[in-house]
């Protein structure tokens, strides 16, 4: 291993000529936060405060030439050069307002130098990052408006510590960072160097993501292996990245669920966030032994899986590659918005390998409803565990497309892990349901399945309310017949039959009902208004009791046993 290591003060490292230092677009965005920014300055100003030296860490780089510059590849460090380089901008920044010109050029030198009458940046940040990054360092605040940015709140969490500083301050946070803090930059000569020393960097203690981790290993793998094409990985890895990068804020839970989803690798387990680097290095393993696919068809893959993956999670899959289901694509699409209601992001294993294996639409409806099945009744039960539901969809993905009959095979397997029908019928009875969108995708469903399945009307649950049709607080004071009326004193309502099923529905707007002698009955005049059958039949009701509640809560509850059941998946 090629490797030379050096220490340096952040101004002898910044300020050597023609030098510039780039992140590959492969490596992950900026990333640092709150915590991280705070540790940063307060070893910043401990220094200013003692006058000792502080190690700031390695940087690994691999050396390159550039039309006559030297090109330092950033293959670990680029958090703490950025997070320097914002921090001088700050300082740069302050300098001009106060009119120290020379004080800003200074500054200046370690972020940016000019070549054959060209002005370069000594950083550039990898494609997702550098365009803030440039607007940053050239004070264009127009383009950076209404833009959510990591590397734009570390700007505003330095320049608040720099305004409060008076100038003298400010000179001694400048010359603490760049005379008193060092750093060992680690120059390799290429890629299977640098991702070897990275592993033995993370051996030692290093902290990483596990897809910081993942990526390495692969472009290690594929920098030693001369028949595995390096920059082809390079370009896959990057795709996946501008895939994803911008919908989710946990990477890691892509490549987890597409390691789990995967025909080209049997896993039945649970990956984990701690799990998913080994059974990724497991995996590229098996991948390099077999002669039916290579390394690159196997990244390709996620490729292509990301780009659903964003389909998914956006709820929207016109965008995708899953034009078969063209037709149909509104019902799968309200479908995803019902998980999300659930909260249910594991569903996502199993759905985009149905939408790989089946060739029609019957079949991925199918799927799709055993999925809801599974996941209704055990958020309703209240067995919501990530690891028993990331098992059961990455069994099914393993076992039930090799069957004869994969949807009866899904169906075994999810059903073993779904709560009976009567777990599943005392829970809708008893238990209570915030305000949320769940309990409208209860309701929905309800309506939809129930109440009015002729014309299968739906609702868009951001512009419905769910209605308590005896208030949520009867003692308030706009509602205090409702004590008298229910004969029960509040607290107990509230406990036990407030937030049951049977005291709610659906309602287009909230009707303002005041207390009056009989205020179920003002009520009534407000839902035969309504458009919802289920709401609507409430007319015909001559009162409304604690009685009432237990007993519509039975009867909602036995619809939905009917409603969310495998035997009527298909």
């Amino acid at each position: 291993m090629n490797i030379n290591a050096d220490e340096k003060k952040i101004d002898r490292f910044l300020q050597r000529p023609r030098s510039r230092f780039n992140v590959p677009d492969y490596q992950r965005r900026y990333s640092w936060g709150e915590d991280q920014w705070e540790e940063f300055w307060s070893d910043l100003t401990s220094i200013v405060n003692t006058e000792q030296q502080h190690f700031l860490g390695s940087i690994v780089v691999i050396e390159r030439e550039e039309q006559g510059m030297d090109l330092y590849e950033l293959v670990d460090g680029q958090q703490r050069l950025a997070t320097v380089s914002i921090l001088l901008r700050v300082i740069e920044e302050a300098y001009e307002e106060n009119d120290e010109s020379g004080k800003a050029e200074n500054v200046s030198a370690n972020l940016r130098f000019s070549y054959n009458g060209e002005e370069y940046r000594r950083l550039a940040l990898n494609k997702f990052d550098d365009s803030d990054y440039k607007h940053l360092l050239n004070g264009e605040w127009v383009l950076l408006e209404d833009r959510e940015s990591k590397l734009i709140d570390a700007y505003d969490y330095f320049y608040e510590k720099i305004e409060e500083a008076e100038a003298s301050e400010i000179d001694e946070i400048r010359s603490a960072l760049l005379s008193s803090m060092s750093l060992v930059e680690i120059t390799c000569e290429g890629e299977l160097s640098a991702m070897r020393l990275f592993e033995t960097l993370n051996n030692r203690g290093l902290d990483l993501s596990p897809v910081d981790l993942m990526k390495n290993h692969l472009i290690h793998i594929a920098s030693e292996d001369e028949n595995i094409d390096v920059e082809t990985v390079k370009e896959y890895w990057t795709k996946i990245l501008e895939n994803l990068i911008a919908e989710i804020s946990r990477l890691e839970r892509f490549f987890q669920h597409h390691l789990m989803s995967s025909p080209i690798v049997d896993i039945e387990e649970s990956i984990s966030r701690n799990t998913l680097y080994r059974y990724f290095r497991e995996a590229l393993a098996e991948v390099r032994e077999r002669e039916d696919i290579t390394v690159e068809e196997y990244v390709e893959d996620m490729v292509r899986k990301s780009n659903l993956y964003a389909s998914i999670v956006n709820c929207n899959l016109d965008g995708s590659d899953i034009s078969l289901y063209a037709p149909h694509i509104d019902e799968i699409n309200a479908k995803l918005v019902d998980f999300e209601a659930l909260s249910a992001r594991s569903v996502r294993i199993l759905l985009m390998r149905a939408l790989y294996e089946y060739d029609n639409k019957e079949d991925i409806m199918a799927t799709i409803r055993m999925i809801e099945t599974f996941i209704t009744r055990r958020r309703i039960v209240g067995k919501a565990s990530g690891t028993d539901e990331n098992k059961a969809f990455s069994k099914a993905c393993s076992e039930a497309f090799l069957s004869s009959n994969p949807l009866e095979a899904t169906k075994r397997i999810l059903s073993a892990e779904t709560p009976s029908d009567s777990e599943f019928r005392s829970a809708m009875a008893n238990e209570s349901f915030a305000n949320s969108d769940k309990t409208k995708y209860i309701l929905d469903m309800l309506e939809r399945h129930h109440f009015a399945p002729s014309t299968g009307k739906g609702m868009n649950r951001y512009n419905v309310d769910i209605e308590h049709i005896a208030p949520r607080n009867i003692t308030a004071d706009k509602y205090t017949n409702w004590v008298r009326y229910l004969n029960i004193d509040g607290e107990t309502f509230e406990r036990e039959y407030c937030d049951r099923l049977g005291n709610l529905t659906l309602l287009e707007d909230s009707p303002n009902a005041r207390a009056q002698d009989d205020p179920f009955e003002q009520k009534k005049a407000e839902y035969e208004k309504s458009a919802f059958e289920m709401t609507k039949e409430l007319t015909a009701l001559d009162s409304w009791s604690v009685d009432r509640i237990e007993e519509r809560s039975t009867d909602l509850a036995e619809i939905a046993v009917s409603i969310w059941s495998y035997e009527s998946a298909y």
